[in-house]
């Protein structure tokens, strides 16, 4: 049994992808899609990181910002076993060329495509963006305010207007032209905080310490790097047996080594976090 995705269009980014509908074995074709992945790694030895499963730290990434109360699109990670269950039907779009994808990848990252009109200078848009200002830098998400292509304001009328973050992609390892990273920066501030000492001090520091969310919810800084990450669950549809679309915590996914990885990161890119926000309400120890 394979999985049949139309694409429709050629990349909108730098990764291979495009736009698709995505076919089940019921024939039912999905909301468009807008489907892409990585093929190539370039991360230092010590890391154990594969572009094959990008689309799956990439999903992790996502489910956490939603734990922070950001919202995102819908989204799935499309598994493709040994390499031999996708198949990709090439349908262009009118003035659209596309381009041939790999079929082979054993992932590939599917996100439902949405409407982007938004005005950058709507007062309630700069003044969610800058509220949640202090959750996307714990995540190590870029100047997402630079780039309204990424972002809009859903505003429906009697209910609290919130950002759709379109794409922020992971704020741990980076993907571009198909080609997995770590940025330099992180790599350097990896080599400060190397000693076991350091890191482990960093780590105690931010266990004393939460985090409030809206609507009460309350994370540990700690907590949510250690712990959280192996504990996500992530939708997925298996191209094998594509029935319907599942969740899977990422710990069945992902090795005990590529966790620790991530978690690292996420300790690594935190390190000044305290300092940044300090006197920020919504920050308090931990009793």
């Amino acid at each position: 049994m394979s999985l049949d995705i139309v694409v429709t269009s050629e990349n909108i980014g730098s990764n291979p992808g495009g736009r698709c509908l995505v076919k089940t074995h019921l024939k039912r074709v999905s909301e468009e899609s807008y489907i892409k992945y990585c093929n190539r790694t370039q991360t230092p030895p010590s890391f154990s990181f594969s572009s094959q499963r990008q689309p799956i730290y990439e999903a992790m990434f996502l489910e956490m910002a939603k734990m922070l109360g950001l919202v995102v699109p819908e989204y799935a990670v499309i598994l493709n076993p040994q390499g031999k269950h996708v198949n990709f039907i090439y349908e262009p779009e009118k003035n659209q060329k596309v381009k041939k994808l790999n079929s082979n990848n054993h992932s590939y990252f599917l996100s439902r495509l949405i409407d982007h009109i938004i005005d950058e200078n709507h007062p309630k848009l700069r003044g969610v963006m800058a509220d949640e200002k202090i959750y996307r830098d714990l995540l190590n998400i870029g100047n997402v305010s630079d780039r309204p292509d990424n972002y809009t304001l859903v505003d429906i009328k009697g209910k609290e207007p919130f950002v759709l973050y379109i794409d922020f992609g992971c704020g741990f390892v980076d993907a571009h032209e198909g080609i997995l990273t770590i940025r330099p920066s992180l790599i350097r501030q990896m080599s400060k905080l190397e000693n076991g000492k350091a890191l482990k001090n960093l780590k105690k520091r931010l266990g004393k310490i939460n985090l409030k969310i809206d609507r009460g919810t309350i994370i540990n800084l700690f907590d949510f790097g250690e712990r959280i990450p192996g504990c996500c669950k992530i939708n997925v549809l298996d191209a094998s047996n594509p029935h319907f679309f599942k969740s899977m915590p990422v710990n069945s996914l992902l090795s005990k080594r590529e966790l620790d990885d991530l978690s690292k990161l996420y300790f690594i890119t935190n390190s000044t976090f305290l300092k940044n926000y300090k006197g920020d309400e919504r920050l308090f120890k931990k009793k």
